[in-house]
């Protein structure tokens, strides 16, 4: 049997989401079959890689010149690079080493004719294959219709098993009536779950709210938490490796993102039976409906009624939990997933060899 082939996944982020999760859920599932290695700007990342034995180079930030340097001492066969910023840094550097872009979220900007946009779809000309979480990341791109050929939609990798193990094996299991996870950005849009939480208050003084994750807005965010008066019912657990314990002892997921490729956190919380009130935004809209959840867009009143029905109605919440877990059985895919990745690797490879 030849030797493995090298695979270098750029991503510029240097913290612990969604995107980070699925790389690194790639690299420990095929490491009988490929060398891969991790390349990102310094950060928190590093404690989680260090932890799980993943390969490790590390820039103070990501640009042409440190791509170029990443790929002159680890020599991979292939790019795996995430998202936008890393794909049209890769393809910048001039490499001919092929070149997968692999794109986790559908960002606003991608729907309107400007310069990023022109510059993207030159970078896509040169992409061997781009890879989306959900059809509606290329699908809202002004120029994706000119990719489809190269594209392919890949979804998230959902393994219940490894979900339900982590949960199991979590320290942290605190009990909150709902919870907010992700990364306090815009993207996530946190001030609207506020807006949420302050009218769920006035219909029930005592629910209990987690909120898991840290970021840009973390400050302004924890301000605003006081200017509602809401210091009593809201806890801020910050950034946590492992929060599947508290997302199990939870009643229900609230997740008003403004723009989403799959929306990981969403089916994370179906396979453990937590119903996600939801905006619908990307890839969400896909799996999550009136049967484990709902989708309530920007309305405000709508997430209200629902989350104060779901806490307030045990036999509806009762339902609707075990309609999340058929539903994340209906999502899982991990097997599935692996052997389209490895699938897409082979054919960059073999055009590689060209």
């Amino acid at each position: 049997m030849g030797e493995k082939k090298r695979i270098l996944h750029i991503l510029n982020s240097n913290s612990y989401s969604g995107a980070e999760n699925v790389v690194i859920a790639i690299i420990e599932n095929m490491k009988d079959k490929y060398d891969c290695a991790y390349f990102s700007p310094t950060g928190p990342i590093s404690k989680i890689l260090a932890e799980k034995d993943i390969p490790y180079i590390a820039a103070e930030k990501l640009s042409v010149n440190t791509i170029r340097k990443a790929i002159a001492d680890f020599q991979p066969d292939l790019i795996h690079a995430h998202d936008f910023r890393a794909g049209m840094l890769s393809c910048l550097s001039g490499t001919h080493i092929p070149i997968i872009n692999h794109l986790h979220n559908n960002s606003p900007w991608l729907r309107s004719f400007s310069i990023w946009t022109i510059a993207y779809a030159l970078c896509c000309m040169k992409f061997d294959r781009i890879l989306s979480v959900s059809a509606s990341v290329m699908d809202e791109f002004i120029f994706g219709k000119y990719f489809r050929n190269k594209t392919k939609v890949v979804g998230n990798p959902v393994d219940l098993r490894k979900i339900q193990l982590l949960a199991d094996e979590s320290k942290l299991k605190d009990k909150s009536d709902i919870i907010f996870l992700g990364r306090l950005t815009p993207q996530k849009n946190p001030y609207f779950f506020l807006r949420i939480m302050n009218l769920i208050v006035k219909r029930i003084p005592a629910v209990q709210i987690a909120v898991v994750g840290d970021g840009e807005l973390r400050s302004q965010f924890e301000s605003q938490i006081k200017e509602y008066h809401l210091e009593h019912n809201i806890k801020m657990y910050g950034f946590q490796s492992n929060p599947y314990g508290l997302l199990q002892n939870s009643k229900v997921l609230c997740m008003p993102s403004l723009w989403e490729g799959f929306g990981l956190a969403a089916v994370e919380a179906l396979c453990l039976g937590i119903p996600v009130v939801c905006s619908g935004a990307g890839g969400l809209s896909d799996f999550i409906d009136d049967r484990c959840g709902m989708t309530c867009g920007q309305d405000l009143n709508r997430y209200v009624d629902e989350i104060v029905k779901l806490l307030s109605n045990e036999s509806y919440r009762s339902r609707k939990s075990h309609e999340s877990q058929v539903r994340a059985g209906q999502i899982a895919n991990i097997n599935t997933y692996m052997q389209n990745i490895s699938n897409e690797y082979e054919y960059c490879l073999r055009r590689g060899k060209k």
